[in-house]
């Protein structure tokens, strides 16, 4: 019984008996491995010990199930207590994403003109998610999203994109664009890869974003 489970963990924490309270939100996160609600209320339990180095990995591990923007919240808080910085590098953008089952206007100013612009010129390629099910050797990567920051750093420029240029450099672009760029609109992309890459979540996020 996940939910009964989950809220025991709810009554520990309440009374800030945060060492009971981990163990039922450890049961509930081995229940439901691919909830981010009980890595929530775990790393909260840790916080409220304040073991920081086990808050930080029970909110990293949060982050690579769903990056809600709570959870940004909390790791810039866990990082202050341990000494260090936090910088999700998030770039406002003024447009919807992208999205492949949908008529979109054309963006107007660069460089986001190109992001909208590569959508033309994979969506051939793609189903309805914008995920990418057709050979095509204008990417290596299977997902919209990704090959519209592709196209974007490929082909626009300014220095709002210079930290996601370095992590197209360094091989994790894709780790940009669903944690730290994360949209609604494109979830179902990244439910299809989060699971095989929540181990290079950890190494972007100790590596990228936390100093």
């Amino acid at each position: 019984y996940y939910k009964a489970t989950l809220y025991l963990g709810d009554a520990y924490l309440r009374n800030e008996d945060f060492d009971k309270a981990l163990v039922w939100y450890k049961k509930a996160c081995d229940m439901r491995p691919n909830l981010l609600e009980p890595r929530k209320y775990l790393t909260d339990a840790y916080m409220g010990q304040k073991k920081w180095n086990e808050a930080y990995i029970a909110c990293v591990e949060g982050i690579a199930v769903y990056p809600d923007v709570g959870m940004f919240i909390k790791l810039e808080e866990i990082c202050d207590k341990q000494g260090k910085t936090f910088n999700r590098h998030w770039v406002s953008r003024m447009n919807y994403p992208n999205t492949a089952a949908a008529t979109q206007t054309p963006i107007d100013a660069a460089p986001w003109s190109y992001y909208r612009k590569a959508k033309s010129e994979i969506q051939f390629y793609c189903n309805q998610d914008g995920i990418i099910t057709e050979e095509t050797e204008k990417t290596k990567s299977k997902f919209m999203e990704v090959y519209s920051w592709e196209y974007m750093l490929d082909n626009g420029s300014g220095s709002e994109l210079s930290f996601a240029r370095k992590m197209k450099d360094k091989g994790f672009l894709d780790c940009f664009v669903f944690i730290s760029m994360y949209h609604i609109s494109f979830h179902t992309q990244f439910e299809k890869w989060s699971p095989d890459n929540r181990a290079r979540v950890k190494t972007y996020i100790d590596t990228y974003l936390v100093k």
